[in-house]
């Protein structure tokens, strides 16, 4: 009997395990949106978006891009712990191409918040055409109220900036396309005659 309680109790905590394995994915930090097209000397803006955290209490992230194409203009407080904590904006330098230490922490002993929702909002400047432009989250931190680092994985998002068309090109696309429905009618009409 003694025997068959232990196998029991083996079976029991191994399902337990199992499903709380299951159960708890790690947290994703990521951009939003991950692809985006933008015109030549256009202002864009990339959010910091976290998913399925838990006791979220403070973040810190850094974010790289390639300053040959793009300029960090200003950083701003997500609506996810908004106004309940010490947001920090972090240091521009586009320059290197980097926005350092971006944080914010609640304040007092509360627990974490859970969920997901909008860390940050950071605006940029597109600066010249390019194929694409990749922004990366790097030194990412979160913790919840305890101090302990909750565990998560990261995204990036890809911008590829196009050339803004000039009257002139319009101009043009606007002559072919009257060209060309001027070619159907006159195809229609002859095809009804026969």
């Amino acid at each position: 009997m003694k025997y068959l309680f232990s196998i029991a109790t083996r079976l029991f905590c191994a399902v337990l395990l199992l499903a709380s394995a299951t159960s708890a994915q790690a947290a994703l930090l990521d951009l939003s949106p991950a692809k985006l097209h933008v015109d030549v000397s256009s202002p864009f803006v990339l959010d910091v978006n976290v998913h399925n955290v838990t006791s979220l209490y403070s973040y810190q992230f850094d974010l790289k891009f390639n300053p040959k194409i793009f300029s960090a203009v200003s950083v701003s407080e997500g609506s996810f712990i908004s106004g309940a904590g010490n947001f920090f904006p972090g240091t521009i330098d586009n320059a290197t191409g980097e926005i350092t230490f971006v944080s914010n922490s609640l304040i007092g002993p509360v627990s974490g918040v859970s969920g997901a929702g909008t860390l940050a909002r950071v605006s940029f400047q597109s600066l010249s055409q390019s194929s694409g432009g990749r922004f990366t989250l790097q030194n990412t931190v979160l913790l919840d109220a305890n101090g302990f680092d909750l565990a998560h994985t990261t995204g990036s998002a890809l911008v590829t900036i196009g050339a803004v068309p000039e009257p002139e090109e319009w101009a043009m696309l606007l002559v072919g396309a009257g060209l060309v429905g001027f070619q159907v009618k006159r195809k229609a009409a002859r095809i009804s005659l026969n």
